[in-house]
């Protein structure tokens, strides 16, 4: 080795040395909030309201959905469970993903963005929507457990089609 390279070597082993170290990654907090948001997906398209209720929010969340034709804001439990009771029916009802999280957590609060990908089907008005969003949430330790305490997401697209007569829906995860 050429001693100029050799003190170029030395040199940046010293600056790693006088760096401060990179900040903890809390990967168990992580995992908790991913598992906090699939549990968020699952009651909501089971219309589980116990679940959401108790699993999933704190009493105070507030929840505000922007999509093509409603901006629909919603603050503590009893909004939210009648928001929930109203809009996913036998005749309503949908499939959720939330994928790619991107968490930062801070000690006992985090924050989360999440790409959302939905079908929702009403049976009402023969129509079904697809669509892509992006989530924003903060969450909160309460009791020791993660919870919701805000999510509001911001429609990339979104689209509406009226159901062909020709398909046969055979099975529906709310009777």
């Amino acid at each position: 080795m050429h001693t100029r390279s050799l003190h170029l070597l030395v040199a940046a082993l010293a600056g790693c040395a006088t760096r401060s170290p990179a900040p903890e990654i809390d990967l168990v907090a992580i995992e908790q909030i991913q598992q906090l948001k699939a549990r968020y997906q699952r009651c909501i398209d089971t219309r589980n309201l116990p679940c959401l209720r108790d699993e999933v929010f704190a009493a105070d969340t507030e929840l505000h959905w922007k999509g093509g034709d409603y901006d629909i804001h919603l603050v503590g439990w009893e909004q939210i469970g009648e928001f929930y009771t109203q809009a996913f029916t036998p005749t309503k009802f949908g499939m959720h993903h939330s994928h790619h999280p991107e968490i930062q957590v801070d000690g006992d609060t985090a924050t989360g963005t999440w790409y959302l990908q939905d079908i929702f089907i009403n049976l009402e008005d023969d129509t079904t929507l697809r669509g892509s969003a992006l989530y924003t949430d903060r969450y909160a330790k309460r009791n020791g457990e993660w919870r919701i305490v805000y999510s509001t997401y911001r429609r990339l697209w979104e689209e509406i089609e009226p159901r062909s007569k020709d398909i046969r829906l055979t099975v529906k995860p709310i009777e």
